[in-house]
């Protein structure tokens, strides 16, 4: 037990030993009490304050990630619809541009919906397209001379799928003979030598 301050109590030195005794029995002293009770009321109050500052920084912490998540969803949706239309525009140049080819209408929709869901680069789509022309220009230019040489076969009672004679070439309009003696050079050649002359006749 702590020692008791006397003189702390106003007179004590010259009190008599019974009013001395009467002061120290109605002596109060400081055992601490109070300071541990200002003590705990602070620490109570500071876990308080972390506490509700802890609430507040986890509601603005949830607060800021649902807007980001919003944030996000909305980007998202945005580069989705953005990247559609993208695809969209490339399958219509791309059935515009086989249509001009002389695709057909349900060939050149099935192509071109292949092509555009396929994302090529603007050089891989060009270089696609101008080997398919070139395909296209080449089967278009032998199935014209197939048809040429077909319909300069010799009349009824001749043999069918015979070469040229000059005779027959001479029967075809101007415009004719001239792409046959383009796309058949050494057969319009030989033509000509078959029947003693030069094409410069």
């Amino acid at each position: 037990m702590p020692k008791i301050d006397t003189t702390k109590i106003e007179g004590y030195a010259t009190m008599t030993p019974e009013q001395k005794l009467e002061a120290l029995e109605a002596f109060e002293y400081d055992d601490g009490a109070s300071v541990i009770a200002a003590l705990r009321a602070s620490v109570t109050k500071a876990n308080g304050d972390a506490s509700k500052y802890k609430r507040e920084r986890d509601t603005a912490n949830h607060a800021r990630d649902v807007a980001a998540a919003d944030n996000q969803t909305v980007i998202d949706t945005m580069q989705n619809e953005i990247k559609e239309l993208k695809r969209q525009a490339r399958q219509s140049s791309y059935t515009a541009r086989l249509l001009a080819l002389g695709c057909g209408d349900e060939a050149a929709r099935t192509m071109a919906e292949s092509l555009s869901a396929a994302e090529l680069s603007d050089e891989r789509a060009e270089a696609l397209f101008a080997g398919l022309k070139s395909q296209l220009e080449a089967t278009s230019k032998k199935a014209k001379s197939d048809a040429m040489v077909g319909a300069s076969a010799p009349p009824a009672g001749g043999t069918g799928g015979q070469a040229m004679t000059l005779e027959s070439f001479r029967k075809l309009p101007l415009d004719r003979r001239a792409e046959y003696a383009s796309s058949h050079p050494e057969e319009y050649r030989h033509m000509y030598e078959a029947a003693g002359g030069s094409p410069a006749e």
